[in-house]
């Protein structure tokens, strides 16, 4: 049963920003299809995984590659704005790197290891996990209100990440999972003056134990209950009992090895 929730949004109004991915130079579907690979691009397509991801090629949403490598946000009055980016190894991949003066090259997009405040990112094989992130070279920040001020202020987001050993396409399976099993019973209808009405909802997939369960937050389009978002949430992620050469035995052989 839908609970309705008026929200209030401390971001600019959605027809006063232009959205750009790293589509916006090559293509949508060659992006797509380089991410995936030929063969999880052609099974994506045709069994109709790609269609429970939102996607407007007028106003540039897409929530695909929002999800996976994250997006760029141009506002009128010319502020660019991160968002999105979950899966660490797909936003390396979207985004061109960058060449220091010494030559190396290091990713635009990436997981920050040590926090703005100074604090270690922890990951563990095959689970999620959170950090501060960086796309196409800009750091990503997020609007909260003071608690003591009640005023917005502007911060480091801390995104959290999908497994970074999961492919593009392991990434999306969980989530298509986790639509189909979402809690109805305690979804919530965020209506805003700013941005389309849309469902914000939970559900749960396996982790590659078989038995583990990942909780997925999610927002989805209000009309087609498409993914407009979706992210892990390790809090709320069962933590896998596996030692060092189980995993390893996962991560050579695969699911339900």
């Amino acid at each position: 049963m839908l609970k309705i929730h008026e929200r209030l949004e401390l971001v600019p109004e959605l027809k006063d920003l232009d959205r750009f991915t790293a589509c916006a130079f090559e293509g949508r579907e060659k992006v797509v299809r380089f991410l995936l690979g030929d063969l999880d691009y052609e099974y994506a397509s045709s069994s109709g995984l790609l269609d429970v991801f939102h996607y407007d090629p007028d106003t540039g949403q897409d929530g695909l590659m929002h999800i996976l490598g994250g997006e760029l946000r141009m506002s009128k009055k010319g502020m660019q704005i991160s968002a999105g980016f979950h899966h660490e190894p797909s936003g390396e991949l979207m985004w061109p790197g960058i060449i220091r003066g010494d030559g190396s090259v290091v990713s635009s997009t990436r997981v920050e290891r040590v926090t703005s405040g100074g604090q270690v990112s922890a990951r563990k094989l095959m689970e999620p996990y959170a950090g501060e992130v960086v796309i196409n070279g800009l750091e990503k920040f997020t609007l909260r209100r003071n608690p003591n001020t009640k005023q917005p202020e502007l911060m480091r987001a801390v995104n959290t990440m999908f497994p970074k050993e999961y492919d593009p396409l392991s990434v999306l399976q969980a989530i298509r999972i986790a639509r189909e099993n979402r809690d109805t019973e305690n979804e919530v209808l965020q209506i805003s003056g700013k941005i389309p009405p849309a469902i914000w909802t939970k559900g749960k997939a396996p982790m590659i134990d078989g038995m583990s369960q990942m909780a997925i937050k999610m927002i989805l389009d209000f009309e087609t209950e498409r993914v407009v978002t979706a992210m892990p949430l390790p809090e709320e992620s069962d933590v896998m009992d596996l030692d060092e050469a189980q995993l390893w035995k996962h991560l050579t052989y695969g699911w339900g090895s």
